[in-house]
């Protein structure tokens, strides 16, 4: 069944809408702002009242108004087009902020100013990190944190850098990397205070002295920075989970959807998050039962598990 007439205009004249204020590109996209919308509103009034009367004073002014917006489009498509940009992702845990970076570097002999970096997704651009200045030839790190509420796999269309430099009149985005997709961890197990102690928490205790080869999924603070291997490469300092540390990583399918399993999930992802890289987690499940090795698959399995008994 068609959708009532007064639901289609309404979505015609939403279409309508936003196709006079954006505009999309193979690998652009321009969006013009609430301070740009009423500025090309006074454009419009201006040329017409200056053509109708033809007063010299108002055309000076409507070409006025035309170069400062030729100016800003100019401006914003040089900024987003002289950046490089390399993303790399660290680890994503559920409820907390992901340990992601992004390195911009500046291939323009001018400054750059006012760049946002961040995901484009459902045609919006999310910004997830700000540079305010970038100088010529310039290369800075930017640390972004996408925050995931859940677990499982998470989507993006693509990853770009945008500006509304100079005027703020459009943002202009310019899109420099295609769709993806990564797996946020379950949340790590918190601990519950009682009587002024931590209780039923694996809260991590470093070794002192010990110190192992640092992985991309490591945590960056626990980084030694005054060390380094033979040929260069970080070292990260060895942290232990307290009690249950015999314990061996199971993890039964066989059991309802629900807190009980979502804790489970939590208490071995906080065993495999300070534990030993080449870890190992047993999945049973009603078919067969798997071993999965190393802790970064451990974790992605765990993102993915999924109950098989129904309520």
């Amino acid at each position: 069944m068609s959708p009532p007439r007064a639901e289609r205009i309404l979505h015609f004249l939403r279409r309508l809408r936003d196709g006079l204020w954006s505009w999309s590109g193979p690998d652009r996209r321009l969006f013009v702002e609430v301070p740009g919308r009423w500025y090309l509103l006074l454009c419009i009034a201006l040329g017409v009242a200056a053509v109708l009367s033809g007063n010299n004073v108002l055309l000076l002014l409507e070409s006025l108004l035309l170069g400062g917006l030729i100016l800003s489009g100019m401006l914003s498509e040089w900024t987003v087009a002289r950046v490089r940009i390399t993303i790399r992702r660290g680890p994503a845990y559920a409820g907390e902020a992901a340990q992601d970076e992004v390195w911009v570097k500046s291939r323009s002999f001018l400054p750059l100013f006012c760049m946002e970096v961040g995901e484009w997704k459902n045609r919006r651009f999310i910004v997830q990190g700000f540079l305010p200045l970038l100088m010529p030839g310039e290369s800075l790190r930017v640390a972004v944190g996408p925050r995931y509420e859940q677990r499982g796999e998470v989507t993006w269309e693509a990853w770009g850098v945008a500006t509304a430099f100079p005027f703020g009149l459009a943002r202009k985005v310019r899109l420099v990397e295609e769709e993806g997709r990564r797996l946020v961890w379950p949340a790590r197990r918190k601990g519950r205070r009682r009587n002024g102690a931590l209780h039923g928490a694996l809260e991590p205790e470093i070794s002192a002295g010990e110190v192992r080869p640092w992985v991309w999924d490591d945590d960056a603070r626990d980084i030694v920075w005054t060390k380094r291997q033979p040929h260069g490469e970080r070292v990260t300092r060895v942290r232990r989970p307290r009690g249950a540390a015999d314990e061996p990583l199971l993890l039964d399918l066989q059991v309802a959807p629900g807190p009980a399993f979502e804790e489970r999930l939590r208490f071995l992802c906080a065993r495999l998050a300070v534990g030993n890289p080449a870890a190992r987690l047993t999945i049973k499940g009603a078919a067969a039962s798997r071993v999965v090795r190393g802790r970064r698959q451990a974790l992605d399995a765990l993102a993915l598990a999924q109950a098989e008994k129904t309520r």
